[in-house]
This record gives C-alpha cells, structure tokens and sequence, in this order.
C-alpha cells in the first residue's frame, strides 16, 4: 500500500514538473497572462488547407483570469484545450491561478482574397479589458492546384514576363517601369495580387485576367519621397498559373539630391 501510494506521489510531483516546465519560456505578458510567443509564424500556407499551431500560456497570478479572442477572424479558430472554441467573441475560457494551459491555433485559409502576404493581430480581451499588445500572425497564402489532374495540368495559364529584374538607373524624381506580362497557356491568367515592400512603391496593372496569348502592362511607379542613394524594391506578383503561381520583381538604381 506504500509502496502504491509512494508510485501515485511521484507521478503527480513528475506531471507538476512537466507542467512548469513547459511554461518556463511563457515570457510574453498580455495583461496578466504570460505567451510562450507574441506571434505565429505559419509560412507558406494553401487556400483550402488547415494549419495548426500551438501556444502555451501561464497565469501566474493566484487568482482565476478570464480570456476572450477580441478579433474575429473567419480564417482562424483558437481552442484550449478541454474547451470550445474561442473564435467568437462571446465565447470566454478561465485560466486557472498558477496553471499552465494550451491553446491551439488553427489557420484556415478558404477565401482568394487571402492569397499574398497576409499579416494580421489577434487581440485578446484579458479580465474584461482590452489590450492593445496582440498576438501577429503571419504567413505567405498560395492559391491550392492539388486538386489538378495530369490532364488539367496540361491545359493552365502559363504566365510569362519579360524579365525580373529593371533598373531605373540614377534618378531624381518619380519614374514609372513598364513590365510586360504575356499569358502563353492554354486558359485564361487570373493576377490575383499585387504587392510592394515599400509604400514608396505602386504597382498598377489595367487587366487581372489576360486570355489566351494575350498581353498586359504593369506599371511599377517608384516615388523617391526623401529617399537617397542605392535603392532595392520587390513586387511579388500573385496569379493562377500553377508552375509559377508566385513571381518576384525586383527594381533598384540610385537616387540623388535635385
């Protein structure tokens, strides 16, 4: 009977052990809580696909807190686990005083407007406030071909562009780069996004979708604005060929003073 009860003991002390351990990197404070991370990192993700990710959170108050996920998002569910979801606001979950607890995140992107770089912060109302310190997601969403054939895959877009790489040379005002984007596939190119590292950087095409061998122009407008010297932009260039469903531009050449 000791000897059992010895055995119970000790379980208990290792999965209290374990428990601490597992929140001695919850270094992130929101409110009263304290993250294991103040953000998500998902990477290259799919339309039509579910992710997971999971993050630890220690409340090390020795008191129960009440938490709630401000920001809806379609596109993510977070549950603790042991608990419903908590993607609605209405929806609360308790952490226990001096406990370790686990939520899941699960990225669920379903809509093409999702597709590029997509960045978003999840708020959290903590105790029944607000705080302002989120927790940032971010990946890189691809439009999903998986579903293709060989066949299909015999008959797609086929995105071609002239080159990657434009230099403006030296410059000391706004200067506008024609990029010429031919569709040399067999269905009809759809430009889903366009996207520029910089503000200083505008990229302007007429026509999304290109027919079968025909052309578009993408006008990159690179506006100085206080800038000098050698300057390196990218535009990314989101479409539905699935060969080359992403294409990176890059412009540079100098700026100098007028």
């Amino acid at each position: 009977m000791k000897v059992k009860l010895l055995l119970i003991c000790l379980i208990i002390l290792c999965s209290c052990n374990r428990d601490i351990n597992s929140c001695n990197n919850c270094k992130t404070m929101i409110g009263k809580l304290l993250f294991e991370v103040n953000k998500i990192e998902w990477g290259e993700v799919c339309i039509g696909k579910d992710y997971e990710n999971i993050v630890r959170v220690y409340n090390p108050t020795h008191k129960d807190i009440s938490m709630k996920i401000f920001t809806c998002l379609p596109e993510l569910r977070v549950v603790k686990f042991g608990s419903d979801s908590l993607n609605c606001a209405s929806k609360e979950v308790v952490l226990s005083a001096l406990a370790c607890d686990t939520l899941r995140f699960t990225f669920m992107p379903r809509d093409t407007s999702l597709i590029g770089d997509y960045s978003k912060g999840i708020f959290l109302e903590i105790d029944g406030e607000v705080y302002m310190k989120p927790i940032e997601m971010r990946a890189e969403v691809l439009e999903n071909f998986d579903s293709l054939t060989s066949k299909e895959l015999l008959s797609v877009p086929t995105i071609d562009v002239e080159k990657d790489t434009f230099s403006f040379g030296t410059i000391t005002v706004k200067v506008t780069i024609p990029v010429k984007i031919t569709n040399k596939g067999k269905r009809n190119l759809i430009i889903r996004k366009v996207e520029s590292d910089c503000t200083c950087t505008a990229a302007i095409i007429g026509n999304r979708i290109v027919g079968i061998n025909d052309s578009v122009i993408l006008k990159i407008v690179f506006r100085p604005m206080g800038r000098y010297g050698r300057q390196y932009k990218t535009i990314k260039l989101y479409c539905n060929d699935p060969h080359l469903p992403v294409i990176k531009l890059i412009i540079h050449g100098d700026v100098t003073v007028n």
